[in-house]
């Protein structure tokens, strides 16, 4: 993990901003989804995907699987869709 040097506090109403900067870097706009995550001591955002939104990224990925010549492409497709669908 790496830290950033940004800190921020927990409100009356228990919440927390997450800076412009990160939102611009994660290309979270108003009303992303967010998923919460707990790994030890840790909190972890990650932006939230639904089935249906998974289900039409490997769609697309298997059909430039299938298009594609270069064997490193097809390669890197391909693991990219074991990837996600193993998640």
């Amino acid at each position: 993990m790496k830290a950033i040097g940004i800190v921020r506090r927990i409100d009356d109403l228990g919440r927390v901003v997450i800076p412009k900067e990160i939102r611009k870097t994660m290309k979270w706009g108003t009303g992303t989804p967010v998923e919460f995550f707990v790994d030890g001591e840790s909190i972890v955002l990650k932006k939230y995907h639904t089935a249906e939104e998974e289900k039409n990224l490997i769609e697309l990925l298997k059909e430039l699987e299938a298009n594609t010549q270069d064997n490193v492409v097809r390669s890197v497709v391909g693991k990219t869709i074991q990837f996600i669908e193993g998640a």
